[in-house]
């Protein structure tokens, strides 16, 4: 039912997928995988230098436990509310997150690819969760 032509999900998927790669797996990968090195160069972007990396990495395994959920609920034949309520909720949490960030000008040092990069994130997450909270408002009970 996934790929029919009349599939009521089909652009609720395709977030799904989409948010699942990149924000899931790609940045939870890249929050997860931060090296040692990186509190060395970040002095010049304005963190502490003895900031414990536990906090990035746990956040980077969430980010890719909640991107595989995605990519894998997005097979099944019906997307269920749960499944919504936790795109929209981690979703919206990301954008407020980066929202703050941004007009709390903490994002300002930060490269300009970096910035752009962060703005993509902003961007889909928005749009995800927009697409959650419009599905998870209609009913299509397809049993």
């Amino acid at each position: 039912m996934a790929y029919s032509l009349n599939d009521v999900y089909q652009s609720l998927r395709t977030a799904m997928r989409l948010n699942g790669i990149t924000v899931g797996v790609g940045l939870g990968g890249l929050l997860l995988g931060v090296p040692a090195t990186f509190m060395a160069v970040a002095p010049a972007a304005g963190a502490a230098v003895d900031v414990p990396l536990w906090p990035y990495r746990m956040a980077g395994a969430v980010l890719i436990a909640l991107g595989l959920h995605l990519l894998f609920a997005a097979q099944e034949r019906i997307v269920r509310a749960s499944t919504m309520l936790a795109m929209l909720v981690g979703n919206g949490l990301l954008a407020v997150v980066l929202l703050i960030g941004f007009l709390q000008r903490e994002l300002a040092d930060l490269s300009s690819v970096a910035q752009v990069v962060l703005g993509a994130v902003f961007f889909l997450c928005v749009v995800s969760a927009g697409f959650a909270l419009r599905y998870l408002r209609e009913d299509y009970n397809m049993t």
